[in-house]
């Protein structure tokens, strides 16, 4: 622990950077839930094991209890990848 108040915590700067990183990323818009009409970053553990595409071939809609539904853009072939979107490169918070 630091003595110093200006003292940062060794490999905190790392740790705050690959945080960033990961929800940059892997994030999901999501409803807040607080009824506001307003969003907020969400890690989907499942969803963000699906590859990234700017053109993907399903999408997911949040339900008024939390849940997520997992829906194809189209006909997807068995055996075919799927694929999600991620934030975008064009997204206001990305740095």
């Amino acid at each position: 622990k630091p003595s110093d108040e200006d003292e940062i915590v060794d490999g905190l700067e790392d740790a705050m950077r690959g945080a960033f990183v990961v929800n940059l990323s892997r994030a999901f818009a999501a409803p807040s839930g607080a009824d506001d009409g307003e969003e907020e970053d969400r890690l989907e553990p499942v969803l963000d094991m699906l590859q990234h595409s700017n053109t993907p071939n399903i999408k997911q809609k949040y339900t008024d209890d939390g849940s997520i539904e997992i829906m194809a853009r189209g006909d997807i072939k068995s055996g075919e990848e799927l694929f999600n979107k991620y934030k975008g490169e064009e997204d206001i918070n990305m740095p």
